[in-house]
């Protein structure tokens, strides 16, 4: 099946029942379903071509759905875009994609103009806004653009449903990665990719006709399109909205909307294990089952949510070129440390640099294969040849795999230090640091040296309140981690940069560890 099929199969089943809860409205699965066929003939009047690329540049909100879902049942390709990129970062994505119309919500259109004059493909710009919004937009428009008001197509005829002829092995998605390392690369997703990963999923989730899914993870990420936005569309779940991540809306949903699952981020849980939460309150929680993925999530901030909130927190580890699951614990069956076992349907294997299967236990690059694995790099051949090799994913992350076939992340491959011969994982290094008290969020970089190769140096955030000098901090963990891994410089930082996701940008502070450090004498490392 396609994207733009599964919702008309779920419509004709579920009608009357509510599909999505936004900011006081229900919306139904007929409606819905009629306003993705409304936007579908208004894309098509605007010459939307199967496979030419439209983006969303869009808060969370019910049109992002209907615009991904249009998109989906004419056989256009979905360009998500980052809503924290600024407008020369936009132009790019567009111009890289070849994109031929975009969604825009009103916050947004400031960066759009700026970006405007770098922009070279695009012909419609869809605005999703009030009468008067659009009509105070449309007073700074630039000539080069066709633009329309969203709204006024939603209530346009027809309605009925569009068919038009394209393979599942066609694209749906062109999810452009972080790029937290240079240039974004597009991860081509096909519809085959997608509807693959939610059934991975799902048979591994096991979720029910009864869940509901509470949404505020920004919609553009691939970790929250395939778990709050395709799979519980294939169920027909209710699915309950949050303009973004904000604790009060975040604790009035629970209250009023009574959400089931609850989808986040290591940084979600790493506040959320933090708070007090009282024995009523706990009882109260409507919450069955936590999710959490996009970046790795420390032990200690699993172990202090557990002990809290007592409820299953299922890590699971995937990446965009895979759509993004490739595994998961599951409910009851969680090990630490892990992130659990492949979905089934999904390969994975641990290899070394000659590619050579490694033994249970031992530490070699993570490479998957499946039916969720991407076509490849938008019009980079060469990355694509790197990266698919015999029908495998190369994903660059260093892992192993116990005797029962868990699967355990040690770092990236690119993060790996090598210490006068020695390798380092810095997440090793964190995860003993998580475990300091006075700890909030850290993480570990390596520093250039011509001599030792290259050096640890540790980012630390400390909670509110709390005060650490460096010796304290190195002297807690020589009881933890070997001589060597120990972390010869340590800065203090009010708050570690990150993604809109709450992934730490490494390579932010990698370039700040070597503005700000002068390489110096080993002070006894070994």
């Amino acid at each position: 099946m396609k994207i733009g099929e599964i919702l008309e199969e779920t419509a004709k089943k579920n009608k009357s029942d509510v599909a999505l809860v936004f900011e006081g409205q229900k919306i139904k699965w007929g409606e819905f379903n009629t306003c993705v066929n409304r936007l579908s003939h208004a894309l098509m009047e605007l010459n939307v071509s199967v496979g030419d690329r439209v983006a969303i540049w869009m808060s969370n909100c019910p049109e992002y759905f209907y615009a991904y879902y249009a998109n989906g049942r004419i056989g256009s390709v979905s360009v998500p875009v980052n809503t924290f990129l600024k407008g020369e970062e936009v132009a790019f994505i567009l111009n890289d994609s070849a994109t031929h119309t975009i969604f825009l919500t009103p916050d947004f259109y400031e960066e759009f103009q700026k970006a405007a004059p770098k922009i070279r493909t695009v012909k419609n710009v869809i605005i999703n806004a009030t009468e008067k919004e659009f009509n105070s937009i449309f007073r700074t428009r630039d000539p080069k653009f066709q633009y329309f008001q969203m709204q006024s197509f939603l209530k346009r005829e027809p309605s009925t449903t569009i068919f038009r002829t394209f393979s599942e092995e066609d694209l749906a998605v062109l999810i452009y990665t972080s790029g937290t390392t240079g240039f974004p690369k597009g991860a081509m997703l096909t519809h085959k990719n997608l509807i693959s990963n939610v059934k991975q999923c799902n048979e591994a989730l096991l979720l029910n006709k009864k869940d509901r899914i509470l949404l505020f993870l920004p919609m553009f990420h691939s970790f929250t399109e395939l778990v709050c936005m395709v799979l519980p569309v294939i169920l027909g779940l209710r699915i309950i909205i949050l303009p973004k991540i904000d604790s009060s809306k975040i604790k009035k949903a629970l209250i009023k909307n009574r959400p089931t699952v609850f989808v986040g981020v290591p940084t979600v849980y790493n506040s959320m294990a933090q708070i007090k939460l009282s024995g009523l309150k706990r009882r109260l929680n409507p919450i069955r089952l936590y999710v959490s993925g996009a970046a790795p999530l420390a032990q200690d901030i699993l172990n202090r949510f557990l002990h809290l909130y007592q409820r299953p927190l299922i890590e699971g580890y995937g990446l965009s070129e895979a759509s993004p699951v490739v595994s998961c614990n599951l409910p009851g069956k969680e090990r630490p440390l892990s992130v659990g076992l492949p979905v089934p349907g999904v390969e994975v294997k641990i290899v070394d640099e000659n590619e050579r299967e490694m033994k249970v236990d031992q530490v070699g690059e993570i490479i998957v294969r499946g039916d969720n694995v991407m076509k490849g790099y938008w019009k980079q051949p060469d990355e694509t040849e790197k990266t698919l090799k015999n029908g495998w994913l190369f994903t660059g992350d260093m892992g192993k795999k116990d005797e029962d076939g868990y699967l355990y992340i040690v770092d990236r491959k690119k993060d790996m230090l090598l210490y006068r011969g020695q390798n380092i994982y810095p997440r090793e290094i964190e995860e003993a640091i998580y475990n300091n008290p006075k700890v909030k969020e850290c993480a570990v970089v390596g520093v250039k040296d011509a001599q030792k190769g290259e050096i640890p140096k540790a980012y630390i955030s400390l909670k509110a309140g709390e005060k650490a000098t460096e010796k304290e901090i190195r002297d807690y963990l020589k009881e933890k981690i070997a001589n060597y891994k120990l972390p010869k410089y340590i800065k203090f930082l009010d708050e570690l940069p990150k993604t809109p996701t709450g992934k730490i940008l490494k390579k932010d502070l990698r370039e700040l560890a070597q503005k700000d450090t002068v390489v110096g004498k080993d002070d006894g490392e070994n």
